[in-house]
């Protein structure tokens, strides 16, 4: 009798061992097609999904191996825990950091792209039943959910008390303020104005309209010019010749010809290399352009370097070459994170990927030459379990 009852005791302990750590969570049916790096489905085809140890919905869950193998279409099905951070291998390539949706439903495409997550909670205004800052008992985020926002009253030229507005020191019985560009104004009285010119179309009428006016003055006039005094119009006026040769003119309108453009050297010419800039002339981009044309065909080749790195330093390529950057890092906290970081400046801000640092988590990128990178951290910062550095 009790060699059974041992027995019986082997076989549950058993089958309570068999159960992932996470079978208590509310897991998500991810299916979907697997496709290769063409885009080709991906038949009989193993996927292995590495759930390191991390926290969800406030439970501790320990490390766990799920494998799938797809079918005669590249297809498969099975569950995982909800807002589970995963590593998904694909046959013997490299692991792919992704999380899962919390759906009862999601696609391999959401998991390996980190799409469908969690919305922020929803914003309920006073006049829908509000009842004021509330914290969501899905997410932890507090969030507005009542109120009314208010400012204080208005001071100077336009004043305000509550939401009632109105115009204090004005000229005028308008109620139209001038801030159109081009304003029209009906009949204004200016003083002493300045200005850099004047338009005027109609009749000019003034009684005081004097002044001295001193060096050359250049009017233009439509329609007919009648005047009267003693002032005069120069008798002479001054015209240019049409130009000729490479630049030609009749009148203000200049021609220059894609023969005299096409036939002109490149004096100083020397090949160069690099980056075109916007503030390079034609010669300086010419000379880059051909350079880089001529250095393309060594651009493959290159010796892989392990250097010492560390984390939160920002590096610069400056080989000439693109610079290809694989590693892993560690962590021990699900709530910190490896960011891979680049860019044109000093630091960095462009993120390529954010990486959940439990766990060995690997990663690869390509730095443009003369970028700067990094491994930014959030949280405790991770420690890096290789670092190799190619420039192709």
């Amino acid at each position: 009798m009790k060699r059974r009852l041992l027995t019986i005791l082997v076989f549950v302990l058993a089958l309570v061992l068999a159960v992932p750590a996470w079978s208590q969570l509310s897991t998500s049916t991810v299916s979907g097609v697997v496709y290769d790096a063409i885009g080709s489905p991906l038949p009989k085809t193993t996927i292995l999904f590495n759930v390191p140890k991390q926290v969800i919905s406030k439970q501790v869950v320990a490390q766990s191996l799920v494998s799938a193998i797809t079918d005669a279409n590249g297809a498969i099905s099975l569950n995982l825990p909800r807002r589970a951070i995963v590593q998904v291998t694909i046959s013997t390539g490299m692991p792919i950091a992704g999380v899962v949706p919390n759906a009862p439903t999601s696609t391999f495409a959401e998991v390996i792209s980190r799409t469908n997550l969690d919305p922020l909670p929803p914003l309920v205004l006073a006049s829908q039943g509000g009842t004021g800052l509330d914290t969501s008992s899905s997410s932890g985020i507090a969030v507005i959910t009542a109120g009314v926002w208010s400012v204080g009253n208005l001071t100077g030229p336009i004043t305000s008390s509550g939401l009632t507005t109105s115009v204090g020191a004005q000229t005028g019985t308008g109620s139209t303020f001038v801030m159109q560009t081009s304003p029209t104004l009906i009949t204004p009285v200016i003083g002493a104005a300045t200005g850099t010119s004047l338009s005027l179309s109609g009749a000019i009428s003034a009684s005081n309209l004097s002044g001295t006016n001193t060096g050359d003055q250049t009017i233009t006039l439509t329609g007919g010019v009648t005047g009267s005094g003693t002032g005069s119009f120069a008798a002479t006026v001054i015209t240019n010749a049409n130009l000729t040769g490479e630049v030609t003119s009749v009148g203000n309108a200049a021609t220059l010809t894609n023969s005299a453009v096409i036939a002109k050297v490149l004096t100083g010419y020397v090949s160069g290399a690099g980056t075109v800039a916007a503030t390079d002339s034609i010669l300086q981009a010419i000379q880059k352009l051909d350079g880089n044309i001529a250095t393309a065909g060594t651009l493959e080749t290159g010796t892989w370097s392990s250097p010492s790195r560390g984390v939160n330093t920002v590096f610069q390529n400056t080989s000439g070459r693109k610079r290809r950057v694989t590693g892993s890092v560690t962590g021990t906290d699900a709530a910190d994170y490896a960011l891979i970081e680049v860019g044109s400046t000093n630091p960095p801000t462009l993120t390529l990927s954010k990486l959940g640092a439990i766990g060995f988590v690997p990663f690869s990128f390509e730095v443009p030459n003369n970028w700067y990178y990094r491994i930014g951290v959030i949280g405790v910062a991770p420690t890096i379990d290789f670092w190799n550095e190619l420039d192709e």
